[in-house]
């Protein structure tokens, strides 16, 4: 079976939006095979994760109390436009294009999957995705339970009826 595709349609989104999300910078950080067991693990995404947030509050945290506040995550923001917009604005206009950001996106898709495809034989088996699938569920779960485990708009009775006035 080739995982590529489900990879590449299901889980590579989500879990960008779940990985990449934190990123402070345009290029997203490098998963790295730690103990060399041949996969990247939800061990050794949780620490490349949390080594790059410490990164990001050494580096916004102006203020020195710990945490990024509204004006320094801000900040941390205009920081990531910028160089995406050095990156990737082809046109040269100042302005990220919906071509130019979905370039964007799907260099940061192939840096990912590039990196998740530790035997670097062009797909991503499922046992190399596998550390990734674990980390997005969790974060669903985390976000479902920040949220009352509610989607908006849904009742809690499954049918998926719209509440809204």
């Amino acid at each position: 079976m080739n995982y590529s595709i489900s990879f590449t349609k299901t889980l590579l989104p989500a879990a960008m939006g779940a990985f990449i999300s934190l990123s402070a910078i345009a290029a997203p950080a490098t998963l790295v095979d730690l103990d060399g067991d041949g996969v990247i693990g939800v061990d050794e995404i949780t620490q490349i994760r949390a080594e790059q947030r410490q990164a990001k509050l050494t580096q916004y945290d102006t203020d020195g109390n710990g945490e990024l506040s509204r004006n320094e995550r801000q900040a941390m923001r205009d920081d990531r436009f910028n160089e995406q917009l050095e990156s990737f604005d082809a046109d040269g206009d100042g302005d990220l294009s919906r071509e130019e950001r979905r370039a964007a996106k799907d260099a940061r898709r192939d840096a990912i999957q590039s990196q998740l495809d530790v035997n670097q034989d062009g797909e991503v088996s499922e046992e190399e995705a596998a550390g990734m699938k674990q980390v997005r569920a969790e974060h669903k779960d985390k976000k479902g339970r920040k949220h009352g485990g509610k989607k908006r708009g849904h009742s809690n009775d499954g049918e998926g009826r719209d509440d809204r006035a």
